[in-house]
């Protein structure tokens, strides 16, 4: 089928040259007409039920990492310990333990099913290193990314578990 359209998408001149037979497009609107007068047209909304839908998974998805991130009685492993209060080595520790959990997981991800969870847990449109405010003091930077990117570790480390 790709064929077929690659070739009608290339030569669509060639298919624009001949006029509509007479008589066709009459038809064509007197047949149109009569199948929207006999039926109820569809809302206007039905258009964004697919983006609601859409939505509505992301939604659930955020909702499972926060609950998965966020399970009470469990202790938070120290992933940063040893490295200190410069945001660029926080960021590299976190991101070379995600790379390697990632690497882990996927390995035996074999019907791409993975992949979402992994994206549902690490994806970030903007770092978080790249939204906190300029004002905000040194020390203050590094204890924020250390528990964002420890939480987000946590549940990287669940997920390899249950994996």
């Amino acid at each position: 089928m790709n064929n077929l359209e690659e070739y009608i998408r290339l030569n669509r001149e060639a298919f624009d040259e001949q006029e509509v037979p007479e008589g066709n497009l009459m038809r064509f609107e007197e047949r149109l007409a009569g199948q929207v007068a006999g039926r109820k047209r569809p809302s206007k909304w039905l258009r964004f039920a697919p983006v609601a839908t859409g939505i509505t998974a992301v939604a659930a998805a955020v909702a499972a990492v926060v609950i998965f991130i966020n399970r009470p009685g469990e202790r938070h492993k120290d992933w940063f310990a040893g490295v200190g209060n410069d945001q660029l080595e926080i960021c590299q520790a976190y991101y070379g333990k995600m790379a390697e959990y990632y690497e882990t997981i996927l390995n035996g991800d074999f019907d791409g099913t993975r992949q979402f969870d992994l994206e549902a847990i690490a994806g970030e449109g903007i770092p978080l290193v790249d939204q906190l405010p300029d004002e905000i003091d040194p020390e203050t930077r590094a204890a924020v990314l250390k528990e964002y990117y420890g939480a987000l570790l946590d549940g990287m480390e669940r997920l390899n578990k249950i994996y």
